[in-house]
């Protein structure tokens, strides 16, 4: 969403540093950013979006060509209630020059 920070880190998705589940996704798919880095980050502007695609495999989206103009979104189709929905877990991004995420602490 606009004003967020995004970022692919070991096919891990975090949102303002804390890691996104996505149950939905088959097990063992993973987000990897561009081949040749191992972390990514996109800090979205004020009508700017980032989108996945569900095959994260093969998908071309945000990951290829960055974050989206709100603009060029044509539609939003609503989840039933019975939806499987993304939830954050409780884990949040390591510090920089970490290796190891870490729980997140009960003020995060």
């Amino acid at each position: 969403m606009p004003g967020e920070t995004v970022q692919l880190w070991r096919g891990y998705v975090f949102i303002n540093r804390k890691m996104l589940i996505e149950p939905y996704l088959p097990k063992y798919t993973y987000t990897f950013p561009e081949e040749h880095s191992e972390k990514m980050s996109f800090r979205l502007g004020d009508d700017q979006y980032f989108v996945l695609g569900d095959n994260r495999l093969v998908s071309v989206d945000s990951r290829t060509y960055g974050p989206v103009a709100g603009t060029h979104i044509k539609s939003r189709i609503p989840l039933p209630e019975s939806a499987v929905r993304a939830r954050f877990a409780m884990f949040t991004l390591p510090n920089e020059g970490k290796r190891t995420i870490r729980m997140l602490s009960e003020d995060n």
